[in-house]
This record gives structure tokens, C-alpha cells and sequence, in this order.
């Protein structure tokens, strides 16, 4: 049956017909790259897994979209290794002003934050970087060498500042930064070793009940239908803002598990 969708697909395009549905795991066009490609060559595409090509490689993303305007490209964990896919990156992440996330709740409902600079800080792009962290300070649990780094401010912005944070769906989620620490950022590792996770701040709990990470998990908004990503797109998730913003790790999260990253 899926075979004659894709048949199907494949002679509407050629006929030339537009507004064609893209279905889940059916998408027929030539080497797609992103969720982003899928969505304006295909506007009615549902949510779900496709198969783009990065690097001559084929790879199984979870295109979002509905939400946002749809467009999205969530990552697997799998597409995560060092030296496996150098332009995954440059590929998909082309808006350089938002990032979707999605929060594995342990609940099991997985809602959505788009994340944005706050006001005052516009004219900043925010940072997607694979396995490296440059401009920004380096992650707690960077020796797990596999990961996606979204940096916020650039420590040279980040250190000159007094008041800083994000905006997440909308809500400004603003501190006061106390010393010069520049630290501003998300992580995302797989750890496919299953290594040890920092103990940074382990004896000081005051970030698993306020600041930043509390702040912008509460921010988030349910999906309607209720689509759920595979357990594959969620990552164990690092997040530093501050001194006084917060430090925090997945592991140690009250009511979630970790997060996935989606870009275009």
C-alpha cells in the first residue's frame, strides 16, 4: 500500500499538479534536505518522520509541521556523532532567530517552546553548533564529545550584561546576572556511551525550583493532537545561564526527562 502511495506521488508531481499532500515516511522528491524543503514544495505536509539526505546520507528526521508554521527538522540522536554528518547543521538551520524545542514531560505529554532572543537583544543570531561550542563557554558535560549546542548570547555579549536570558513562546524570561559569568546556552547530548553526568551544583537544588530551566519548561505549550516524537529525538539536556540564572541537567529534572531540538 505504501509503495503505491509513493507511485502515486510520484506521477502527480510529474503531471505538474501542486498542493500535494506529503505523507509521512511517503515522501517521493529527489534528495530533500530539509523539513523546510518538504513543507514549501509540499504546503498541506503532515507531522511525522521523513527521510532527508545529508551528506549522501540517508536520515530519518521528525518533520513538525503544524506548529509555528510548521517546517521544523528534529533531530535523532543517532545523527549525532562526531564526524558522521559535517553539514547536518548548515543544512537544516537556515532561521537563525528561533529554535523549536519539544520537553519530554514524565507525564508523557511532550510540549513545544519556541525559543527567541529577548528584545533587547535582537540583533544577536542565536547558535546552533555541532560538537563544538565557539563564541560561547564550554558545556559541564562536553567530555561526552557527542552533541548540539544552542547558544543564546556569545560570552563577549553575555559578560557586558546585567539583566539577560531568553524569550520562550512569546514570555520574556529575564535575571539579574551576578559576577561576569557568560554562560547563556542549551545542550543536547545523546550520550551513546552512557557517561557519568557532571555533578556541577549537585548540593545546591535552588535551580530545580526556579530560574531560567523551571521558567521556560512551565512556558511550554501542549500539542493538540497529541503527536508524540520517538523516544530517539530526546536528548539528555544541560542548561547554564548566569552565575544566578541557572545550572541544571536533564537527570535531575522533577518532572521531565529531556528534549529535543528542532530547526529550520
Amino acid at each position: 500500500m505504501k509503495d503505491l502511495i509513493v507511485i502515486a506521488y510520484i506521477l502527480l508531481s510529474m503531471s505538474g499538479l501542486s498542493n500535494i499532500v506529503a505523507y509521512p515516511d511517503t515522501y517521493a522528491a529527489s534528495n530533500p534536505k530539509s523539513c523546510m524543503e518538504i513543507k514549501q514544495s509540499s504546503p498541506e505536509s503532515l507531522s511525522g518522520l521523513y527521510r532527508i539526505v545529508v551528506d549522501e546520507t540517508v536520515v530519518t528526521v521528525y518533520c513538525e509541521m503544524a506548529k509555528e508554521g510548521g517546517g521544523f527538522t528534529f533531530l535523532p540522536r543517532e545523527a549525532v556523532i562526531k564526524g558522521k554528518l559535517p553539514q547536518l547543521i548548515d543544512q537544516v538551520f537556515k532561521n537563525k532567530t528561533q529554535v523549536l524545542l519539544r520537553i519530554q514531560k514524565k507525564n508523557g505529554l511532550q510540549p513545544f517552546t519556541l525559543i527567541t532572543q529577548l528584545p533587547q537583544f535582537t540583533q544577536y543570531n542565536l547558535a546552533v553548533l555541532m560538537h563544538k561550542y565557539n563564541g560561547y563557554t564550554q558545556p559541564q558535560n562536553y567530555y561526552m564529545r557527542d552533541y548540539l549546542f544552542l547558544g543564546v548570547l556569545p560570552k563577549n555579549v553575555a559578560r557586558a550584561q546585567s539583566i539577560q536570558g531568553l524569550r520562550s513562546n512569546g514570555k520574556n524570561l529575564s535575571y539579574s546576572i551576578c559576577g561576569s559569568n557568560p554562560n547563556s546556552y542549551f545542550v543536547f547530548y545523546p550520550n551513546h556511551k552512557e557517561m557519568k553526568i557532571s555533578s556541577n551544583h549537585g548540593d545546591n537544588l535552588i535551580y530545580e525550583s526556579q530560574g531560567i530551566a523551571v521558567d521556560w519548561r512551565n512556558s511550554g505549550v501542549p500539542s493538540y493532537g497529541h503527536r508524540q516524537l520517538p523516544n530517539n529525538f530526546i536528548f539528555l539536556t544541560e542548561v547554564h545561564f548566569g552565575g544566578c540564572g541557572t545550572y541544571t541537567s536533564s537527570d535531575r529534572w522533577i518532572d521531565a526527562y529531556g528534549s529535543a531540538i528542532g530547526l529550520r
